[in-house]
């Protein structure tokens, strides 16, 4: 991936490490940090770690200090997702470019679709800054967009069933969302 970064030179890269999936289990090889440290950061206009991610890429436990150490690492900006931390009312994600932060808060939901949340909104401010938002606009975009796909969700088999990605469609016709399909 970093041959083609390189090779390609694209104007946006943003990485979300996923190195682990929601219930914890690990999602990638022992080395696989050391490698999105060596190799990927550098690249990076933005990486998007979630709490227990950034603490394990950047060996700190304080958050300000771990997005330092991410920015020194290479990438232009860190997104600190919190939907992993302890505070039960609201989810706030904190975006360091090197000399400042901002929060980005919601509502906290309460329910067990969140398989994807991550990526979703990765991909979400990727989709946004391709269209020529600025970056704090783009993850404010992408944060209202995961809260209402989270909110808008439906339950799927058993366990963490994923966002609803369509929530804006299924509204335009009628489906109730947030119920057990």
């Amino acid at each position: 991936v970093s041959e083609k970064l390189k090779r390609y030179k694209p104007q946006i890269v943003v990485c979300d490490p996923i190195l682990s999936s929601t219930s914890g289990s690990r999602l990638s090889g022992k080395n696989a940090a050391e490698y999105l440290k060596e190799l990927i950061l550098p690249l990076c206009t933005l990486i998007t770690p979630n709490l227990p991610e950034a603490y394990a890429l950047s060996g700190e436990r304080d958050i300000g200090k771990a997005a330092e150490k991410l920015l020194k690492g290479g990438a232009e900006n860190v997104l600190i997702k919190g939907g992993h931390s302890e505070d039960i009312e609201i989810s706030a994600d904190i975006l360091f470019d090197g000399k400042t932060q901002k929060r980005f808060e919601a509502k906290r939901i309460a329910s067990q679709n969140t398989h994807g949340t991550g990526c979703t909104l990765s991909s979400a401010i990727t989709s946004f800054l391709a269209n020529g938002c600025p970056l704090e606009a783009a993850v404010a975009n992408a944060k209202d967009y995961i809260t209402n796909a989270i909110e808008k969700s439906f339950y799927v088999g058993a366990g963490h069933s994923p966002v609803n990605h369509f929530y804006e469609y299924y509204s335009m016709k009628g489906i109730e969302t947030n119920e057990k399909l």
